[in-house]
């Protein structure tokens, strides 16, 4: 069955607490948001200038290619300067060239021509789209020559690094980090960098080790966040919590500096029940924050109504994954992809964006080769993703392609899977069994899916279970099973369903309009 289960958002269903953890942006990028600066420094929110496209500009202006046009709109995307002359050149020659019309480049170069009322950029491409490989075998030539000619720039070889977790190198990757880590161990850049690639990498006790380690984090307030976040993934006690409270409760730092700090000291106190302290930080964590910080009170605000999250939070630039959040729930789902899309822009390497989207894809759009590509991509950076798998083989199965998806699904190790990926595992092996014409084991695939749920009280994923069997009994003619098994789905899902629910019967209710006009 199809699922947006994200530890790090608000719109699945599973539980599981998001946890403030370090963005990894491109060094340029990030100076944009105030992260490298000094503490000395007091911090003003910033608009991104002309002057920090300026390296791309220069490679742009010696190398008119489309991999150099490419890279320097997109930069102008992320950091909202699209209007930069140099960027509207680039757009112009990019839709100039002789680009086939899915390419990702050309949509790129259309979705900025059309300004903000045109169309979604899918940024994500087709399957065979090698665009966002080009890009980045592109800046790791770039940072390689930095490197050769500067081994001790640190900043590089974590720049080189994204670059090679976006292509799935995740070994040249490692390298990358471990070169930056042992040239600049207290650097604020290379040690929250390390932490998300280690995050990344399925390793969050390698991240909060060596966020442990480094000197750097007892008094610097971006490290001490990350130390706290990374900290709760492992199941570890922030240490120092105390201190860091009090200095955080008597304004001992700018709130620029303290927004993620406040933010996951915030994030700990709720876990623990301490529902008016963890308010109260949510709120210091808002009043300067940066984008991540919106994001962690957008998803504690499900928990914790009152804090203090205006709609001008979400107006904060690179504020994608809050307002791709916001609006699924709002139901304003071609806003969701969107910024889904933007979001993807900004962290080329993470999964989450693309298992919203190809989510959106399957469930609301039924746009099936959308949501193949956007598996794809995602699999490059994320090979071993569970949900892009499943929702790849959703989506092949959905498109007629039967025997591709359950020889891509059977891939799927079923004891590697924890309680919630393997009740959507149970549900998906019951959709493939009715697809190849075996009901009766896709019932008890089915069956197995919504009872585990209930027996652990997750009603919500027992619904969503049973919505999706729903479904496949009417497609089998079954209507009047279809009917009593989302009878039980809706008692099971209570008067305040999950915006997941509402989709899944929605769905249901589109099939069983369908049977009728047959």
């Amino acid at each position: 069955m199809a699922l947006e289960k994200d530890d790090d958002m608000s719109t699945g269903l599973n539980e599981t607490p998001r946890k403030i953890i370090p963005r990894w942006r491109d060094s340029e990028i990030a100076a944009t948001t105030g992260e490298l600066e000094p503490l000395a420094h007091q911090l003003k929110p910033r608009i991104p200038s002309h002057n920090e496209l300026a390296p791309r500009k220069h490679d742009w202006r010696a190398n008119r290619s489309v991999a150099f046009a490419t890279d320097l709109i997109s930069a102008g995307l992320v950091t909202g300067d699209k209007h930069d002359s140099d960027v509207e050149e680039a757009v112009e020659f990019l839709l100039e060239q002789d680009l086939a019309t899915e390419s990702s480049a050309r949509r790129l170069a259309e979705f900025l021509a059309e300004g903000e009322t045109g169309g979604c950029i899918d940024i994500a491409g087709p399957a065979g789209d090698e665009g966002f490989k080009e890009s980045s075998r592109h800046q790791i030539q770039i940072f390689k020559r930095r490197v050769r000619n500067n081994p001790r720039n640190a900043i590089a070889w974590v720049d080189m690094a994204r670059h090679y977790a976006v292509l799935g190198a995740d070994k040249k990757a490692l390298r990358s980090i471990t070169n930056g880590l042992a040239l600049a161990p207290d650097n604020r850049f290379v040690l929250r960098s390390a932490a998300r690639f280690y995050v990344h990498n399925n390793d969050p006790e390698k991240a909060y080790d060596v966020l442990r380690r480094s000197a750097g984090t007892r008094m610097d307030p971006w490290l001490r966040a990350a130390e706290i976040a990374v900290g709760g993934m492992v199941g570890k006690t922030p240490p120092r919590l105390g201190r860091t409270k009090k200095s955080l409760r008597y304004g001992a730092s700018d709130p620029g500096h303290i927004s993620e700090l406040a933010s996951a000291v915030a994030t700990f106190e709720l876990d623990h029940g301490a529902n008016k302290s963890a308010r109260r930080l949510f709120d210091l964590g808002l009043v300067q924050p940066t984008e991540n910080a919106v994001a962690q009170a957008d998803w504690a605000q499900t928990q914790l109504p009152g804090i203090s999250l205006d709609e001008h939070h979400f107006a904060l630039p690179r504020t994608y994954e809050a307002n791709a959040t916001e609006h699924f729930e709002r139901l304003d789902f071609e806003r969701c992809i969107k910024e889904c899309e933007l979001w993807l822009s900004d962290e080329p390497f993470s999964s989450r964006p693309l298992e919203l989207k190809t989510f959106l894809s399957l469930v609301v759009f039924e746009d099936f080769d959308e949501a193949i590509s956007s598996a794809t991509r995602g699999l490059v950076s994320n090979p071993d993703n569970f949900l892009l798998w499943n929702n790849m083989a959703i989506a092949l199965a959905e498109s007629g392609n039967v025997e591709g998806a359950k020889t891509q699904f059977e891939t799927i190790r079923e004891t590697d899977l924890g309680f919630w990926d393997r009740t959507c595992w149970l549900g998906t092996n019951g959709l493939l069994a009715f697809r190849s014409n075996n009901e009766q084991r896709g019932r008890e695939y089915y069956q197995q899916a919504a009872g585990n749920a209930e027996l652990q009280s997750e009603n919500q994923l027992a619904a969503l279970a049973l919505f999706y069997w729903a479904g496949e009994e009417m497609l089998a003619n079954e209507n009047e099973t279809a009917d009593q098994i989302a009878e039980r789905a809706d008692d099971l899902a209570g008067e305040t369903p999950r915006t997941a629910i509402k989709l899944a019967k929605r769905r249901f209710l589109n099939l069983k309009h369908r049977s009728t006009t047959r």
